[in-house]
């Protein structure tokens, strides 16, 4: 669910001339992004109470998940977005970005192969 509230965070900083890309809105679905981060970091509390078993995300996922943001960011901006923050494939922060989810992509994956060993 939290992929559809970024996701349209990135489409309303990329196209802000938009109806639904006033400041109210912006707010509100960073709102909503952030009560789903908490609400997510609780159930993985509880869940851990419960069970005693941590949960893992798999590598493959977080792959996926930060490809499909950068990724969404290149074909919006190919299409004429102008991102309002600075965030577009010609910045030094998108390729900081880049750089970021390949290194906890990879952090990922040894974590899983090491919980995988045990």
């Amino acid at each position: 669910m939290s992929i559809v509230f970024l996701s349209l965070m990135v489409i309303m900083d990329q196209f802000s001339g938009l109806s639904i890309s006033t400041r109210q809105s912006q707010t509100a679905v960073f709102a909503l992004l952030i009560i789903l981060a908490i609400a997510d970091i609780i159930a993985n509390h509880i869940h851990y109470k419960e069970t005693g078993i941590k949960r893992q995300e798999s590598w493959r996922f977080v792959l996926l998940f930060e490809m499909y943001i950068l990724s969404l960011v290149v074909v919006l901006d190919q299409f004429g977005g102008a991102s309002h923050i600075g965030f577009h494939p010609g910045s030094g922060m998108f390729w900081i970005a880049m750089g970021t989810a390949i290194t906890s992509t990879f952090f990922t994956y040894r974590r899983n192969q090491k919980a995988a060993a045990q």
